[in-house]
């Protein structure tokens, strides 16, 4: 098993107001809207720290809709690094 990580998602998108408007928020509204999450290498032990709902595990963290007045919570297990040999090249370990 590797290391453990909570990643979270919170609405806190910066905005230019105005005297005339409090500013618009571009793709972000109140809205429920679907979420992925991507890493580089797949992770395991996904679970939302909000529901205690296990996902599947992946590369890909699909949050289903998100109510972006909520915060997102999941904790996840990264792969293990592999050690690279002096001699060792990074491609080889791909």
């Amino acid at each position: 098993m590797g290391d453990r990580l909570v990643v979270g998602l919170v609405k806190n998108p910066t905005r230019q107001g105005s005297v005339s408007g409090a500013g618009k928020i571009h793709a972000v509204t109140g809205e429920p809207m679907d979420v992925t999450i991507a890493f580089r290498r797949p992770v395991a032990g996904v679970t939302d720290l909000r529901t205690g709902r296990t996902l599947p595990d992946g590369k890909t963290v699909h949050t289903g809709k998100w109510d972006p007045c909520e915060t997102l919570l999941f904790e996840v297990t990264l792969p293990r690094q592999r050690r690279r040999r002096p001699d060792q090249s990074r491609s080889e370990l791909s």
